[in-house]
């Protein structure tokens, strides 16, 4: 059974937009999402927070990907993460 103790995983967002990122974490908050959100600009961030893993960072209960990257193509980072 999972550890009641333990904080919820956090939700992942891949955004290099501040102004989508900030509408995101506007609706999120409006839909009474209560988990932490934790950002990356960067595929490169977003590899090295999944590579970091457990206990040291919780993984990730969702990942939320802008496919539209403007440094990185974000669905190759999708292939890359399945």
């Amino acid at each position: 059974p999972p550890d009641s103790t333990a904080p919820a995983a956090p939700l992942v967002v891949v955004e290099d937009s501040d102004e989508d990122f900030d509408v995101l974490c506007w609706a999120l908050r409006r839909l009474g999402v209560a988990r932490a959100v934790r950002r990356c600009t960067s595929g490169a961030e977003l590899l090295a927070l999944l590579r970091a893993g457990a206990p040291r960072v919780p993984q990730p209960a969702l990942v939320l990907l802008d496919l539209d990257l403007t440094a990185d193509d974000g669905r190759a980072l999708l292939a890359e993460i399945k």
